[in-house]
């Protein structure tokens, strides 16, 4: 189990040459998924889809992240706190990084322990950081197609326009790319078949984060989803 006081340092790349640096709460660390918690989203606009906000700036986000997935997911919230929907972003599985994030990176979970090791006493977006701050670091490219499943039941393939952008540019390879469809076309399909978000995301809810934040224990974490 990482320390409740473990740090998520991802180190995310956007084609062709962006490359963004997010810091997130760990809540939950197993052998196959790593739960993160982002309080406050910094995005500039709101995003909406079907005129419907889901995302603005002040968000909080539960995070799920899966070292052998080529996806993660998110559980977003307007600003207010209401849950709007699940959102997957089409990605590289993650590499972890070792602490000084300049060495080579290693696909293997195992290897995730490793970089967990003392970093910086503050972490800009993370109130409260205490001195001696742990950290786990990974990095992941971004391979723009995301799907969005709604709290209303809405499904959608999101901008496969910038993908057919990025492929065509060769900002993505051939390879990468079909596995990149691939993997939006399995989620969208296992969604109509009512076989996803997996069920580890129905165990989390924004109020039993808060709460477990708050008491400091990670088992009030997790709560029925309503």
């Amino acid at each position: 189990m990482v320390p409740s006081s473990t740090i998520a340092e991802i180190h995310y790349q956007r084609p062709p040459d962006r490359i963004d640096i997010f810091h997130q709460r760990v809540l939950e660390k197993t052998d196959d998924h790593i739960v993160t918690f982002l309080e406050s989203a910094g995005v500039r606009r709101v995003m909406l889809i079907h005129g419907e906000v889901v995302l603005e700036p002040g968000s909080p986000v539960i995070w799920f992240s899966f070292p052998e997935l080529w996806y993660d997911i998110g559980l977003f919230h307007r600003a207010d706190g209401c849950f709007t929907g699940w959102y997957a972003n089409v990605l590289t599985p993650m590499k972890f990084l070792l602490p000084d994030a300049g060495g080579s990176g290693h696909s293997a979970f195992s290897s995730a322990r490793e970089a967990v090791r003392p970093g910086p006493e503050r972490v800009s977006g993370i109130p409260d950081t205490p001195a001696g701050q742990k950290f786990l670091r990974w990095e992941t490219t971004d391979l723009f197609l995301d799907v969005w499943l709604g709290a209303d039941g809405t499904l959608e393939l999101l901008d496969q326009d910038e993908f057919d952008a990025a492929v065509t540019a060769g900002w993505i390879d051939h390879s990468t790319a079909t596995t990149a469809r691939a993997t939006a076309e399995s989620i969208l399909e296992r969604a109509r078949a009512g076989d996803w978000p997996p069920p580890l995301t129905h165990g989390w809810t924004l109020a039993g984060v808060q709460a477990s934040l708050r008491n400091g224990r990670k088992d009030s974490a997790r709560d029925k989803f309503p």
